[in-house]
């Protein structure tokens, strides 16, 4: 019924071929022109599924992270520093020397 449809065919001529009323006629093609067919199905070999010619690679979560230092109080904001590699107890210590005072002399904090 759609495919005469769509090939220009009307109600009256379609229902009148397949002897269905011209209200069945109106009704299956008003369902299928509001509704449509929006699925594409790929037709495969039985057990083909997963094989490499049949799949899409991609990346799911982005891939990879980042780890960051940073500095904040109720004055705002300061240094960020990016983090390579895995961080330990020395690498923290030279972080801190090397941005903690600054970026507390840039918020004005201190002892008042």
């Amino acid at each position: 019924i759609v495919l005469r449809h769509r090939c220009g065919e009307g109600y009256r001529k379609i229902s009148a071929a397949l002897k269905f009323p011209v209200s069945t006629m109106a009704s299956i093609i008003l369902k299928w022109k509001k509704f449509g067919t929006t699925k594409c199905h790929v037709w495969r070999k039985p057990c083909t599924t997963h094989h490499l010619a049949n799949t899409i690679p991609i990346v799911k979560h982005g891939g990879g992270s980042i780890m960051l230092w940073g500095c904040f109080s109720a004055a705002g904001t300061r240094k960020l520093v990016r983090i390579e590699g895995k961080m330990n107890a020395a690498m923290y210590r030279d972080i801190l020397d090397e941005n903690l005072l600054q970026s507390t002399l840039d918020l004005r904090l201190g002892r008042r």
